[in-house]
């Protein structure tokens, strides 16, 4: 009896406040595709579209394009020299057109509801890739405190809380950390710099939680990938399961 009283007032609570406030797309402002009881707000039909261009043969590994009879078993050339230790990307799309936009707004705090909207996307696109992994938790790539104390947002973070909604799994935010400061990746010029600014910048804080789970690393965009195998890598040490890593989006070099 209370449990349904208790329903019916937040379905009540949830209609006033979209007459009120009426769902809206994060990126453009336009009617939500989808409303229902997720407390997430998906993107317009239009903007969904476009940030879910389908890409016809991709990796198996990085998820980047490649021709149609390439076999790409053990990665591509997007992928660099040697097998990642995070195994398979799962990503919403490409960095490029509304993609990009969103990936760019997303490091800002107040876009909150953008990146939440990407991790709801990501999941309904990739659900059979995301449950084929079979990942036992999730744990989004850290930031430095420094960087935390500038900017208070970590959108992987974000990523990572809603795909624990979305797949019923749990999130650790606190199992692994950054050990040292880095320079931002895009003023690393070449791939070999990218892996030396990343090396041994992870630190494990909580490797009882990990040691023979099955991890999945969250973080917002994957490019060259060097920061992912570094966090993979330590997880690894921890003796973690690494099933890959799920991002927004990824950048082709």
């Amino acid at each position: 009896m209370q449990a349904a009283l208790a329903q019916r007032l937040k379905t009540a609570t949830r209609a006033l406040v979209d007459f009120a406030f009426p769902p809206a797309c994060p990126l453009c402002g336009g009617t939500p595709d989808l409303t229902d009881d997720l407390p997430v707000v998906s993107f317009c039909a239009e903007c969904r579209d476009d940030v879910c261009r389908p890409i016809q043969f991709a990796c198996d590994i990085c998820g980047a394009p490649v021709g149609q009879f390439a076999d790409s078993s053990n990665g591509c050339g997007e992928c660099g020299t040697g097998k990642p230790a995070y195994c398979k990307v799962v990503r919403l799309g490409l960095y490029e057109h509304r993609l990009r936009k969103a990936c760019i707004r997303a490091k800002d705090a107040l876009q909150e509801p953008i990146t939440a909207a990407c991790g709801r996307v990501l999941v309904e696109e990739q659900a059979d890739t995301l449950f084929a992994l079979r990942p036992e938790v999730l744990v989004p790539i850290p930031q430095h405190w420094s960087g935390r104390l500038r900017h208070n947002h970590n959108a992987a973070e974000v990523l990572s809380r809603v795909l624990g909604v979305m797949l019923n799994l749990p999130t650790n935010e606190h199992a692994l950390a950054r050990s040292r400061r880095t320079a931002p990746q895009k003023r690393v010029d070449s791939i070999a710099g990218r892996k030396t600014n990343q090396r041994g910048s992870f630190r494990i804080l909580d490797d009882a939680s990990l040691r023979g789970r099955r991890v999945l690393l969250v973080d917002d965009v994957l490019t060259t990938g060097a920061t992912a195998n570094e966090a993979a890598r330590e997880v690894k040490r921890a003796g973690g399961v690494v099933v890959g890593i799920a991002v927004i989006a990824r950048v082709l070099s």
